[in-house]
């Protein structure tokens, strides 16, 4: 069950004193499937409401609480007895109210295209084209099984959303799926980008520790472009806005370029290549100390970006590192006991010690596999 957060502005076409086409049938139908509606507004009720959206809840609040997103917590405490969180809800906007309620309240934001829109919104969320497209996104937004996998240790914490293996993958569904995936990522295809970012956001509005994250980055590529046009910086500035957090732009700067790893067959768990090649932007020196970072990649296999990313984020002051993956090979994550012997990390590393790693088995859930399977059936054939 959803709650489904609207304004006036994205059911209501003011021009033509009408309900938007087809948003009418595509609500009762987000409302048969299980899931409430609030019209949430600081202003009277309208008078259409009732008559033409009668299923359809209305929310009052004042400004102030709406623009701090106050509203949001009201509204779960007062269905408090459905058992719902905080990750149940969503809110679909097209003004920078909207906006506010959602950055505010770190409720994750639909942006509807046929709607005018404020200066601040049309910046942020997810972009929803057409009412067609809302049923599909609440189904993708549910998050029963979260994480595929999950490892966690005293200073780093890896989840991977999918199971990323096909050499052995007998379902031809999932295996399609998994390509489709991989285009989106490796490829830069950006048809379903948007909902893959979709299941990355309910996953992570779903995980208290997600909630808990200060600063989001993503690890960069094996070439040294520093682009912020990278596929995970698309989908990492997508976390970061969904939970009202700051960014001071990449926070890795990979300053010459890396093997790719997938080509060193014999030494893929060897951070040496890993560690010349990346460090901290020192835009973020003095804002790192004590806090807890996420780190989106990908793919993980050994976990080494990770490992990395962590050693280098540790010697910073960092308290808590989270490695967020899309897929994940394998059900291994190896642990690394990687030494930054020098002081500044803002600036290339040359002093550090490799004692290896320590090779631990995560946690696998077959069933965020199927429930991603389920979810994406209509990318099928």
């Amino acid at each position: 069950m959803k709650l489904v957060l609207v304004s006036s502005d994205v059911l209501w076409d003011k021009s033509r004193n009408s309900p938007y086409d087809g948003i009418q049938a595509i609500l009762n139908s987000v409302l048969k499937d299980g899931n409430e509606v609030f019209l949430v507004s600081s202003h009277a009720e309208p008078a259409w409401l009732k008559k033409v959206f009668p299923k359809i809840k209305f929310q009052s609040c004042s400004f102030q609480e709406r623009r701090n997103g106050q509203i949001v917590q009201d509204i779960l405490d007062a269905n408090k007895q459905d058992g719902l969180r905080h990750s149940d809800v969503v809110i679909l906007g097209a003004s920078d109210p909207d906006f506010f309620m959602a950055v505010n309240s770190r409720t994750l934001l639909c942006r509807c295209e046929w709607a005018p829109k404020g200066d601040r919104i049309k910046f942020y969320g997810l972009p929803v084209r057409e009412p067609k497209g809302i049923p599909t996104l609440v189904n993708i937004l549910r998050d029963k099984q979260p994480w595929y996998f999950q490892l966690q240790t005293s200073d780093l914490d890896i989840f991977a959303l999918t199971d990323a293996g096909t050499i052995t993958e007998l379902n031809l569904r999932a295996r399609i799926l998994k390509d489709k995936l991989k285009s989106c990522l490796k490829s830069g295809i950006v048809q379903n980008r948007k909902e893959f970012i979709a299941h990355l956001l309910s996953s992570l509005c779903a995980t208290d520790a997600a909630r808990a994250v200060d600063w989001w980055g993503w690890y960069p590529s094996s070439e040294a472009n520093n682009e912020d046009s990278e596929v995970m910086g698309n989908f990492c500035r997508f976390a970061q806005t969904t939970f009202g957090r700051n960014t001071r732009g990449a926070l890795f700067v990979r300053h010459k370029d890396a093997p790719p790893r997938h080509l060193q067959e014999s030494n893929r768990t060897d951070p040496t290549d890993q560690i010349q090649t990346v460090h901290l932007n020192p835009k973020y020196r003095g804002y790192l100390e004590g806090k807890t970072v996420a780190v989106l990649d990908d793919y993980t296999t050994h976990g080494l970006s990770f490992g990395v990313a962590s050693a280098i984020l540790k010697k910073a002051g960092v308290a808590k590192v989270l490695g967020i993956a899309m897929g994940k090979f394998g059900s291994r994550g190896e642990v690394y006991k990687i030494n930054i012997t020098q002081d500044d990390v803002f600036i290339p590393i040359t002093g550090f010690q490799n004692r290896g790693y320590r090779d631990m088995v995560g946690t696998i859930n077959t069933a965020a596999q199927k429930d991603f399977t389920e979810k994406f059936k209509f990318l099928l054939p």
